[in-house]
């Protein structure tokens, strides 16, 4: 694989799976956030099957590069992700958006064990895009996944009663 491209895919997945992390910042956007990891979800499988493309075009094999980044960029999103929400900013939103919740419990289900979680929720991320990153970036190097090869019977010629 070459650098660039190892390097532009990275910095991508690292922008996209980050992203979420600022709706969390506004009570008025805290709603989307589940919706924001679908599309997350979405965005990388496009990326990785392009990825998947690029390399087989280099002649590199796909899995292992998928595998690497999507576990590296999960990690470090997740990392974001974790620390983006415990910020004073963000447990306002929280609590603006938890109705009839104390602020004080939101603080405090914030903060019981937020090492330990955000270790829990880095690895599951890690071993999760890391699959996705290696399956979709293989598939994406398979040839042309979405096009139909013609067949020995496609090709056969009908003749003409003219």
């Amino acid at each position: 694989m070459t650098k660039t491209t190892g390097l532009i895919a990275f910095l991508w997945l690292l922008l996209v799976m980050s992203s979420p992390s600022l709706l969390a910042l506004s009570a008025s956007t805290y709603r989307y956030l589940t919706p924001s990891h679908l599309i997350t979800f979405i965005v990388s499988g496009l990326t990785f099957v392009i990825l998947g493309r690029q390399l087989k075009k280099r002649g590199h094999a796909p899995f292992w590069p998928g595998t690497i980044i999507g576990s590296a960029t999960a990690i470090l999103g997740s990392a974001v992700y974790q620390y983006t929400i415990r910020l004073p900013h963000a447990q306002h939103a929280l609590s603006l958006s938890l109705h009839g919740v104390p602020p004080l419990a939101v603080s405090a289900m914030l903060h019981i064990h937020p090492v330990s979680g955000a270790l829990i929720i880095s690895a599951f991320s890690a071993g999760f895009y890391g699959l996705w990153g290696g399956f979709a970036t293989w598939w994406g190097a398979q040839s042309a996944p979405f096009s139909h090869t013609p067949g020995p019977k496609d090709n056969v010629q009908t003749k003409s009663r003219t």
